[in-house]
């Protein structure tokens, strides 16, 4: 007959005997002792949460814990032993998501659904550099909206790089990151490929110097008041600054997202 009380003290009552854990002990005096809890051998990723995102959990390596019947998750073959409890962090079986807080399991939440689709983009930090980019693959999200460097879908450690993205359709769409996330939206169409003239320029850091400095060729699209590097139309943007044509002062610099070719004045 399994033990039920010792000196009269309830068995569930009882933490040690003699310094040895309850748990720890299977018999006394031969006498059988009940197991205070009862454990399943159970296997789960694990995500600390903090150098990993909550989520990897769903989709890492799967290693073997004891999930006791008080609702306390163990580390493999120690059921019951309050010293060998889970480390902190979260825990999936690839379904559901749990979190270990001083070995407590609780539910957490569901592993996301992968929607992702690999789409091929063009990429700029302004719309006309992205429209004559060379195309690279990026995994995006069809149901949030989101896009991921390649490979690395719905994870927040790796989203695509904050600018202007074109699809294959010539479509222009604006990722940033905002005070309420990462939003991803249409910003407009690529138009065809201007037409520049090649025109001779000097640069300088200000508009003085500009006005006194050697002169370099570079191509300049009049009708949308945009300077590129020599051979560059459409794509290579000369560096910021104010250039001069040995009479009037320009200064080509950034408004906002958007690249601007501002007259300042003559020179002198």
């Amino acid at each position: 007959m399994p033990i039920t009380n010792v000196i009269g003290v309830p068995w569930e009552n009882i933490v040690s005997i003699g310094g040895i854990p309850k748990a720890s002990i299977t018999n006394i005096g031969g006498v059988v002792v009940p197991p205070s809890v009862y454990c399943n051998t159970v296997e789960y990723g694990f995500s600390d949460g903090r150098t990993t995102p909550v989520t990897a959990a769903c989709s890492a390596s799967l290693g073997q814990y004891s999930e006791g019947s008080n609702g306390i998750l163990y580390l493999n073959g120690f059921c019951g032993d309050g010293s060998n409890v889970a480390p902190d962090g979260f825990y999936s079986d690839g379904r559901q998501i749990y979190l270990v807080s001083e070995g407590v399991l609780t539910t957490a939440g569901d592993c996301p659904t992968e929607s992702c689709v690999d789409s091929s983009y063009q990429f700029g930090v302004v719309p006309g550099m992205a429209c004559s980019s060379n195309s690279n693959l990026y995994s995006f999200n069809m149901s949030t909206q989101q896009l991921y460097q390649f490979g690395f879908c719905d994870d927040i450690l790796n989203y695509a790089s904050e600018g202007f993205y074109v699809d294959t359709f010539g479509n222009i769409y604006n990722w940033q990151e905002t005070t309420m996330g990462w939003s991803w939206s249409f910003f407009g169409t690529c138009t065809p490929t201007p037409t520049c003239d090649d025109m001779s320029f000097s640069f300088g850091e200000a508009p003085g110097i500009a006005c006194s400095a050697g002169a370099s060729f570079y191509s300049f699209d009049s009708t949308n008041n945009l300077l590129y590097n020599f051979g560059g139309c459409g794509g290579d943007y000369a560096p910021e600054g104010f250039y001069s044509d040995g009479v009037v002062v320009y200064w080509w610099h950034t408004v906002g997202r958007d690249l601007v070719w501002e007259t300042i004045g003559p020179c002198g």
